[in-house]
């Protein structure tokens, strides 16, 4: 059995869900939403985190019933 520790914890799977979905966008659209729609851009935030914790939950599920070291990797191929 190899050395890899096979469990994330919340950091850690907040992260890969924050890379793997949002990716570097995350840095950049912010700032074009306050240009475009002003303060009413910060609703958007809230919206989004509901609109991605279903994704969320389901990789959370997927991780739990296929246990591996792949990742998303190992799911889709």
């Amino acid at each position: 059995m190899s050395g890899l520790k096979q469990e994330l914890g919340l950091a850690q799977g907040i992260g890969l869900l924050s890379t793997s979905l949002l990716g570097t966008g995350v840095f950049a659209v912010p700032a074009l939403a306050a240009l475009v729609a002003g303060n009413n851009s910060l609703w958007a935030w809230p919206v989004l985190i509901i609109l991605v914790f279903p994704i969320a939950i389901v990789f959370a599920i997927l991780g739990r019933h296929y246990p591996s070291a792949g990742g998303v990797a190992h799911f889709v191929g």
